[in-house]
């Protein structure tokens, strides 16, 4: 009976230290200062001014390439199957801007040499590219064909080039606005 006893206070004592140390686990440690704290400030006035010019121009941008897009006829092109590997190699992309920058950073890409024949147009030409994984000969198609018959996007292979070419026929037959 003594040794039940005992036990009973013992096991009294372990229970209170138990209840102790979870009631000490409540209490609150040190606040934390922040040395350098950061302070939310709202933009000045000239900065989301410029922000909402950038945005209305990338718009106007967006919307020249899409004018431009339904300007000349939709024309269906079949996939081509002799494709070497580098022009087959994925891609991903978002561009809404000259044709010349695009068709320059798309033909380093596939490690081929970016040329331009002819005069360029008064007007720039604009083309939007929005892909993700796509092969780099079908950005250049679609290159192409936003260009309609102002310019062509030529692919040569076995020398490793790719041209844009002016149609300077194009700029003699346009009514200027």
């Amino acid at each position: 009976m003594k040794i039940l006893r005992s036990f009973y206070t013992y096991s009294k004592g372990l229970t209170a230290l138990a209840a102790l140390c979870l009631v000490a686990a409540c209490q609150p440690g040190k606040p934390y200062h922040y040395k350098n704290p950061q302070v939310v400030a709202d933009p000045d006035k000239v900065s989301a001014q410029l922000a909402q010019a950038a945005d209305q121009a990338s718009q106007a941008l967006q919307t020249l390439a899409a004018i431009e897009q339904t300007r000349s006829p939709e024309v269906t092109m079949e996939p081509a199957d002799n494709v070497p590997l580098e022009l087959k190699r994925a891609i991903t992309l978002d561009w809404v801007g000259p044709v010349e920058d695009v068709a320059k950073i798309v033909a380093n890409r596939a490690s081929y040499q970016f040329l331009t024949i002819g005069e360029q147009t008064s007007n720039q030409m604009v083309v939007t590219i929005d892909v993700e994984n796509k092969p780099i000969i079908d950005v250049l198609r679609s290159i192409g064909l936003q260009l309609g018959n102002r310019a062509d996007i030529v692919v040569d292979a076995s020398m490793q080039t790719v041209e844009l070419r002016y149609n300077s026929q194009f700029e003699q037959d346009n009514i200027p606005f």
